[in-house]
């Protein structure tokens, strides 16, 4: 988590080339179950200055989603996908976004009740302000987290409705990030004792 908080927010959007807009992030890849064609379809219902930035995915899941953004209707957000990145990377953008979004399907039974929360784990250590599908998994990874916000998943004008909302105000935000800081790091030390505990649990050979 330290890596995370060290990142000087306004050198992070430097070196993402972030500039004036306001950036919405995603980071992971572009299976179904992440939901990130919800996010695609949310530029539909999303204005300039908003920019929604992909970091992630390959194959044909990428292009998938590429095809997606191509079709969105003119005047939508546009759609950045920045591909496979290092991981030395992720730390940046989560401090340089002004949104992460979080936005798993609810189709999926790995993405309600069983996904790893690594990626929610990742956005509390950056202090991010985070928009996440109103799911049992997410809601649990990212309980008692001040800065979070849900939307009904699956629902790209809701998704578009909460973002809008959360972003339009920045000062807003930077008192969210503020109301966070220093939780990040106790949060994530939690969720990855649990998550060894799950896995190592997972693992033992059955009597």
């Amino acid at each position: 988590p330290e890596v995370y908080r060290s990142i000087d927010r306004a050198d992070a959007r430097g070196r993402c080339e972030l500039a004036d807009e306001t950036a919405i992030v995603y980071t992971g890849q572009l299976y179904d179950w992440k939901g990130v064609d919800t996010l695609v379809a949310a530029a539909a219902f999303l204005p300039a200055p908003f920019r929604i930035h992909i970091i992630g995915g390959m194959g044909e899941d990428l292009q998938r989603s590429q095809r997606q953004a191509e079709a969105l209707p003119q005047g939508s957000a546009p759609v950045v996908f920045h591909g496979q990145r290092p991981a030395e990377e992720i730390p940046t953008w989560l401090r340089a976004a002004d949104l992460v979004v979080i936005p798993n399907s609810g189709k999926h039974r790995l993405s309600v009740e069983d996904t790893n929360p690594l990626k929610a784990i990742e956005a509390m250590a950056a202090e991010a302000v985070i928009v996440a599908s109103d799911l049992p998994a997410l809601r649990d990874a990212l309980s008692g987290y001040g800065a979070a916000r849900f939307f009904p998943g699956d629902d790209a004008r809701a998704l578009a409705q909460e973002v809008r909302h959360r972003a339009h105000d920045p000062d807003r935000l930077t008192e969210l990030r503020g109301r966070v800081s220093g939780f990040a790091l106790l949060t994530a030390k939690e969720r990855a004792v649990r998550i060894k505990s799950f896995v190592q649990g997972m693992m033992r050979p059955s009597v």
